[in-house]
């Protein structure tokens, strides 16, 4: 009975964590380890992705005030393809906002060389 707690426990963490990556992404804030791999950060809690030489296979850890949680194995995977999603709709902006820049620069080298 115990363990069954435990497994919908992790099922109701991982949700909430999803439901708050996707939503109140401005709030998370993205770092990088030492050997480049990502990770977020909120409050107590750290979501580390740890690349494998498949992408199928990276794993994920999540810890809370420095201590590693325990995941089930479904929703461990829910959760690394939300920090995925995550971490794409991260790159995708942060194109968008260079390609802004390029854009307004090179619009006023135009104007400058028109004058």
């Amino acid at each position: 009975m115990l363990s069954l707690r435990v497994r919908w426990a992790g099922w109701r963490l991982v949700g909430r964590l999803r439901r708050e990556l996707l939503s109140a992404a401005e709030e998370w804030e993205l770092e990088a380890e030492e050997d480049g791999s990502p990770a977020l950060t909120r409050g107590a809690f750290r979501i580390e992705i740890v690349p494998r030489a498949v992408r199928l296979l990276d794993a994920i850890h999540l810890y809370c005030d420095d201590v590693e949680v325990w995941l089930p194995l479904v929703p461990r995977i829910r959760l690394r393809n939300a920090v995925r999603l995550f971490l794409l709709r991260k790159a995708s902006a942060g194109w968008g906002a260079g390609n802004a820049k390029r854009e307004k620069s090179l619009r006023s080298r135009g104007q400058r060389k028109s004058q």
